[in-house]
């Protein structure tokens, strides 16, 4: 009965569903900054970059950006149909109907023409390396370059018709070319024997009178096309020749080898060949359409760049790059909803809600439906609860009855997941009765499962009756568990945002934030061969866990740490070489080696730049051959096994030099000492890196400066002497930095030389009685305004000595005094006229000097401060502070005085209650600082007082004499201010600080 159920379901039958194996190809058109859309040829140069010709101009591409030459740069034509490069990286161009360009380093340095009946349009270049010529194909025979000549090639041709040279080709030496003729019986395949000695003994034979295009050399045997029939020819003494037709109206153009077994061909009237490309194996003699999709017309070139792994082709669609990455790419047409992935022996299925699929060379091939799934089960599921009784159903999830939710492998089986139970495919024999999302057998009596929407978790005993039971926490189940794996005998749960949890025998542990750095947010959780277990989390960190004693952290991979390139991890796979990392950003790759080192790199980077353009992919399985295969909802991604890859090693190169503005020769920059009237240099590092140079970023540094993250280098306002520049170019794909370092150096101004020396001496003996004129003219106005300096200085001092004697302090002072008469205070009277006259000697003495002692000065004010006191009695507090140590300095007089008297006399003389004033120098980095701060009615409201007529001049003098200060000094160091002081907004004092210049005794 079983075996005829599984025969009648094997025996359903669906067409299949279309599968194209697909590389990734790369298109890039006028709006990439390509000069023109039709591309006629495309060589590569000694530096590694590719050269488009183009019916709009040249382009040069390094990967990363286009530079264009145009006929406004020298050619003679933007129609380029045709380009070489000779042995030392020259560059030539033949354009349509106008002549041959010469181009050394990117500047068009000489044209040529051919002259003859027809115009002299260029249709294919060739450079000998055994010869070392250049030979030009143009509509109307062969020349051959010397020196800047084109010398013609004889050859059999009509006279009064064109011959269209199509394609060169050199093997073992000898030189091959076809011909297109509308006179067929001359037009073919043809030897060419130069002479370079005398270039015009020259000729060429035919081998061939048919009609032909592409030409190439493989394998011994020179091929070449004429439409659709592709001509083999032996290269031996016994010229032979075969001819294979391919079923297809597709014409052939241009052909490149691929291998050592498979040629390239491309050209238009697509035929059955989709995109006029194709291959062609001449073991098998068979074309075949290639692994990557194209829409073209009209194919006019290939190049095939092995060290790159890149085919270019030119056609009438721009140019378009196919890199050979380690990815195929299946394409399923009319499927959009795979939901999961597996192998059943060396069968690939695909899951999706509806059927299970197997994949062949056709496509996918329909293998069961869900309906014939369900029904089994529910068979199944009938034996269970017959066999186990109701506890059965609290296995099963009923609310999701219907669907296929993903697969899971045991040791022998590849089993579909339902909510009503587990069961193999595509036997559909081994039952499980289990409704969970994550399933893993632990044994042929045990399994484990998990729902993340029921958020339990549970473990099940198959025996004679069904048990099951809930592993807790201290306080909750597990939940949110997504993947469960086993190493060494412990089991491992991640949970999506709970953290990781282990199961040995009974114990049951939680790593999480809140005992360790893991985070919570948990991505994938996988085993390397050893058992070592690694999870990945959403904010792009890996982490080793280890169960002992407890479950610990081992370490932590990211960005930081190993050059991760992402911001969150999707999901990890370990293969025997590598560990793979699948993040929002693209594929990283790890070695086994490199992971378990002290210091683990990502070495090698794929996203849509090269090759991996699926950042949606979801987690691997893997072939019996080590290839793994991931999808999305309508693509299968094959991930060949690479093994240890070894990363190519990027060349700095250099571009666009300008100096001063202008364009110059690299060699000028580096291979001489530039002129000291250099000024700005500028000038671009690169590095060529194919299909697309756009993982790579570039910085510099000059002199060990700050770093750039530029690939200009700009560098202005320079002066004389060497300058080292370090540039430095990040390979994302291989983690690796390149470096190099260029000395640039500027030379010595000739003023710095010894004649322009004698020169000055001699010149200045010539001048020397017109400079002593003018010096001892400068001199008379110096002494004139010197003079008349110190007569301003001493007006002051004058106007200084009158403020500080105010009548309004000798006038308090006498009416002080009459008071103490008055009240019969004698004594006090005859003392404070002794301490007014102490301080009117002092006055008189101080001001007739320029400097005096700071401990004379502070001794004066303490004086001062005295008399003031007996005016004031308890009403007037003075503090004077110093922290000057050096006996030695000095300051003018009478600068610190009348802003004592202003505090006092304005300021504490209408406050109610203790004025104090508080006096303080301090000396800080060679300046002498003076601050005076009362706590007076402050200025506001002493203004509000003022006697109409009354002008104070004491503050306008201060700053007279420091501005003074500042021009015999020659600093700005001398000021004053002032700061009014509040109480919220009550005002409170008055500060006033003086920064005068140190000045110290002899």
């Amino acid at each position: 009965m079983k075996t005829r159920i599984l025969f009648s379901l094997l025996l359903f039958a669906l067409p299949a569903v279309a599968v194209a194996q697909l590389k990734e190809a790369f298109q890039y058109t006028e709006d990439d900054g390509l000069a023109g859309i039709i591309i006629h040829d495309i060589v590569k140069d000694n530096n590694g970059i590719i050269w488009l010709a183009t019916e709009s101009g040249i382009s040069k591409f390094d990967g990363a950006e286009f530079k264009n030459i145009h006929k406004t740069d020298g050619l003679p034509s933007n129609m380029v149909w045709a380009l070489e490069v000779d042995d030392k990286n020259t560059v030539y161009a033949g354009c349509y109907q106008i002549g041959l360009a010469v181009i050394k380093n990117d500047t068009v340095v000489n044209t040529i023409h051919t002259y003859g009946r027809y115009p002299d349009s260029f249709m294919r270049l060739f450079f000998s390396r055994r010869y070392k010529r250049l030979f030009a194909g143009t509509n109307n025979g062969v020349f051959m370059l010397q020196d800047s000549s084109l010398v013609p090639v004889d050859f059999p041709k009509d006279p009064k018709r064109k011959t269209t040279l199509m394609n060169f080709t050199e093997a073992d030496g000898r030189i091959f070319f076809t011909t297109s003729s509308i006179n067929v019986d001359l037009c073919g395949l043809y030897e060419l024997f130069p002479d370079t000695v005398n270039p015009e003994e020259s000729y060429a034979s035919m081998i061939s009178n048919d009609g032909r295009n592409g030409a190439a050399f493989l394998d011994g045997h020179l091929y070449s096309s004429e439409h659709n029939k592709i001509f083999i020819n032996t290269l031996n003494k016994k010229e032979s020749q075969d001819m294979v037709i391919i079923d297809s109206t597709f014409s052939i153009r241009t052909m490149a080898p691929m291998n050592d077994s498979v040629l390239l061909l491309g050209g238009y009237w697509e035929g059955r060949f989709k995109g006029n490309v194709m291959f062609y194996n001449i073991r098998t003699k068979q074309a075949y359409a290639p692994d990557f999709r194209v829409n073209i017309q009209t194919v006019y070139d290939i190049y095939v760049d092995t060290t790159s792994k890149v085919i270019w082709l030119g056609s009438n669609k721009g140019l378009t790059s196919v890199y050979y990455s380690p990815f195929d790419y299946y394409q399923f047409k009319d499927i959009a909803d795979i939901t999961d992935i597996g192998f059943s022996g060396d069968s690939l299925l695909v899951l999706t809600p509806d059927r299970v699929y197997y994949m062949d060379h056709k496509g996918l091939v329909p293998l069961l439906t869900r309906q014939q799934i369900m029904d089994r089960i529910l068979i199944e599921k009938r034996k269970s609860i017959r066999k186990y009784g109701m506890r059965t159903n609290s296995l099963l999830d009923n609310s999701r009855s219907y669907e296929l939710i993903r697969f899971s492998q045991d040791s022998n089986h590849l089993l579909v997941c339902t909510a009503n139970g587990v069961i193999s495919v595509p036997d559909l024999k081994t039952y499980y009765p289990i409704g969970n999302e994550i399933f893993s057998i632990i044994d042929k009596n045990n399994a484990i499962g998990a729902n993340k929407h029921m958020n339990v978790l549970f473990f099940c005993n198959f025996g004679d009756s069904i048990t099951f039971t809930f592993p807790r926490l201290k306080t909750s189940f597990l939940t949110d568990i997504f993947k469960i794996i086993e190493s060494n005998g412990v089991y491992y749960f991640a949970s999506k945002y709970e953290g990781l949890f282990s199961k040995k025998d009974t114990r049951v542990q939680c790593l999480d934030e809140t005992n360790s750095n893991i985070e919570n947010n948990l991505t994938d959780l996988v085993k390397d061969n050893m058992g070592n277990v690694w999870c990945s989390s959403a904010n792009g960190s890996l982490f080793q866990v280890e169960f002992g004693d407890s479950l610990r952290l081992v370490r932590t991979l990211n960005s930081a740490t190993s050059g991760i390139i992402g911001n969150s991890c999707k999901w990890l796979f370990f293969t025997d070489e590598m560990l793979i990392i699948s993040t929002d950003q693209g594929l990283n790759m790890i070695s086994m080696e490199s992971l378990y080192s002290d210091n683990p790199q990502v070495e090698r980077f794929y996203n849509k730049y090269n090759g991996y353009g699926f950042l949606s992919s979801r987690s691997p399985v893997t072939d019996s051959n080590g290839n793994l295969f991931v999808f999305t909802t309508d693509k299968i991604i094959r991930i060949l096994s690479e093994g240890k890859v070894v990363p190519k090693v990027l060349n700095i190169e250099f571009r666009d030099l300008r100096i001063n503005g202008k364009s110059s020769s690299l060699e000028t920059l580096f291979n001489s000492k530039l002129p000291y009237s250099t000024k700005n240099i500028l000038f671009e590092f690169f590095a060529v890196k194919y299909p697309a140079a756009k993982n790579i970023s570039y910085r510099y540094k000059v002199n060990n400066g700050e770093w750039y993250n530029s690939k200009e280098i700009n560098l202005q306002s320079l002066r004389p002497g060497g300058y080292e520049i370090m540039m430095e170019v990040f390979d994302k794909e291989s983690n690796q930095r390149y470096s190099r370092v260029v000395n640039i150096q500027i030379g010595t101004p000739f003023w710095f030389r010894w004649w322009f020396f004698a020169l000055v001496a001699l010149t200045i003996s010539f001048v020397f009685l017109i400079v002593m004129r003018v010096r001892i003219n400068r001199l008379k106005r110096f002494h004139e305004e010197k003079a008349a300096l110190i007569s301003r200085n001493s007006e002051l001092k004058l106007r200084s000595l009158q403020l500080q004697m105010s009548p309004h302090f000798i006038f308090n002072a006498l009416t002080s005094v009459q008071k103490f008469i008055m009240t019969k205070s004698a004594e006090e009277a005859l003392v404070y006229l002794g301490n007014l006259a102490s301080i009117i000697r002092t006055n008189l003495q101080n001001a007739a000097e320029e400097y005096i002692h700071l401990s004379y000065e502070i001794d004066f004010l303490k004086k001062y401060i005295e008399v003031e006191k007996m005016r004031f009695k308890d009403k007037l507090i003075a503090n004077f502070t110093s922290n000057v140590g050096d006996d030695n300095i000095m300051l003018p007089p009478m600068l610190v005085q009348p802003i004592i008297e202003n505090s006092i006399k304005h300021g504490i003389r209408n406050l109610e209650g203790i004025g104090v004033v508080n006096v303080d120098f301090s000396y800080k980095s060679d300046i002498l600082v003076v601050t005076i701060e009362d706590n007076g009615v402050g200025r506001e409201f002493t203004k509000s007082l003022k006697i109409p007529g009354h002008k104070s001049l004491g503050l306008g003098v201060i700053r007279q004499r420091l501005d003074l200060l500042n021009e015999k000094t020659l600093t700005d160091i001398n000021r004053m201010e002032i700061t009014d002081l509040t109480d919220g907004e009550k005002p409170s004092g008055t500060r006033v600080t003086l920064y005068l210049s140190v000045v110290k005794a002899e």
